[in-house]
Formats: structure tokens, sequence, C-alpha cells
């Protein structure tokens, strides 16, 4: 709910695998950009349930493959 309003939003993640970052830098509509460990993450700190979801399914996936 936004503003009293019940919003129906599609979201959507996609996972890059970037052979560099060194010339990674803001554009357009983002400030900045910071990667994380998991161990830094404190997900009560990501208010959308969605993106919580993604993340979370993020590392699960990662935690498999090493």
């Amino acid at each position: 709910m936004f503003s009293a309003f019940t919003v129906f939003t599609l979201d959507m993640a996609f996972q890059v695998i970037a052979e560099s970052v060194e010339d990674l830098k803001p554009m357009d509509d983002i400030l900045a950009y910071k990667f994380y460990a998991e161990e830094e993450l404190d997900y009560d700190d990501i208010p959308a349930p969605s993106i919580r979801k993604f993340v979370k399914d993020y590392f699960q996936s990662t935690k498999h493959k090493q």
C-alpha cells in the first residue's frame, strides 16, 4: 500500500556477471552503488518484500555453488 492506495507492480531481478566493474559508474537515476556480503546485510532494512526475497534467493543460490 502506498499513500492509502494499493499499487500492483511486477518486480523483476536480473543477475549480471560482469567481466570487470573497473569502469562502473552511477548514471541516470542511480546516485551510487555498493556491493555487500550477506553478513553485512540486515534484511529488515530492505523495505520491499519482493526485493528482500530477491536478495535472499540470490545468496541462497550462491551457497549451493560453493
